[in-house]
């Protein structure tokens, strides 16, 4: 299918970027551990690239008593191999339990993320998931698993369990988020499929849906369902939209004459749409989508920007 690369702010998709590459999955395994940070000015002690803070010094700045520091300790932590020592990963992971601070509660469960020890880590996760006061930890808890989600199918269907009884709507679309990359599970790729048809749910839930269908769309069944809310002009706008958008991510010679279809639409916005579902995976739509880049030859997870 021919490819084209056209951009519209109409979309709503954030246009100021640096150069980006996209990542494959072999190189993301290889540099998850020097994933490189926007931290504050109190991080910038942290930060020197010719200063290699100790396990000890680190561990001792996520006790301090500024939680801006103790942030700023974490997100340095992450960004360098000693995340994996056990000494930090333990005080990450008591942060994360029983940290005061929202905030910092809240960077502790996602420098979780980074911890590649998964046994150690997942039931910390799914319990903060299921059980954490703040929705806003219960949301990161659920974004923390996304990668691990899906390579274990058990860990991808107890999401979309907990999803089937969670009632706070953020926390939902952060269910929803987790399961980007977990669309190869067929009860993954369903479940997201009947949410983004439900016209009793959340529009805002069901966008979710889509956005994170985007990796299964070469299964016959998912760009069949995207099609059909592409060109029913009764559903919501953004929604219409996205489901167009989402079409970029199949392969299926049979979407081309659909897409050309829509760039004869009347709307503008679908016209516009339709173009990049027709072109090539860009950066803009790589964040539509929370998909990962690279800048400067370091990868940079989705969940950076959550």
């Amino acid at each position: 299918m021919m490819r084209l690369t056209v951009l519209f702010a109409s979309l709503c998709i954030p246009a100021s970027a640096a150069p980006l590459v996209p990542l494959s999955d072999a190189d993301f395994a290889a540099s998850v551990s020097r994933v490189s940070v926007q931290t504050s000015v109190l991080s910038a002690k942290f930060m020197a690239a010719s200063i290699d803070i100790q396990d000890a010094q680190i561990v001792a700045s996520m006790r301090e008593q500024n939680p801006e520091v103790r942030i700023a300790a974490l997100k340095y932590a992450r960004s360098t191999p000693r995340i994996q020592h056990a000494v930090v990963r333990q005080q990450v992971s008591a942060m994360a339990a029983n940290e005061s601070d929202l905030d910092a509660k809240v960077e502790a469960v996602r420098t979780l993320y980074w911890v590649t020890s998964p046994h150690e880590t997942q039931q910390l996760l799914f319990r903060l998931a299921r059980q954490d006061q703040s929705p806003r930890v219960r949301s990161m808890a659920y974004k923390a698993q996304h990668t691990i989600a899906s390579h274990t199918s058990t860990i991808a269907s107890d999401i979309v369990k907990e999803f089937g009884s969670e009632t706070d709507l953020e926390v939902q679309k952060a269910a929803v988020w987790a399961l980007f990359e977990s669309g190869g599970f067929p009860i993954v790729r369903d479940t997201l499929l009947r949410v983004s048809a439900d016209a009793d749910l959340d529009q805002g839930l069901r966008v979710a849906a889509v956005k994170s269908l985007y990796g299964a769309m070469q299964y016959s069944e998912i760009w069949h369902g995207m099609l059909r809310l592409a060109n029913d002009a009764t559903q919501p706008k953004d929604l219409r939209l996205a489901a167009i958008l989402v079409l970029n991510g199949s392969n299926s010679s049979e979407v081309i004459h659909p897409i050309e279809a829509l760039l004869r639409n009347s709307d503008p916005d679908v016209r516009a749409a339709a173009l990049q579902a027709a072109g090539n995976l860009t950066p803009e739509l790589r964040r539509f989508f929370h998909l990962g880049y690279t800048v400067a030859n370091q990868y940079i997870s989705p969940i950076e920007n959550e």
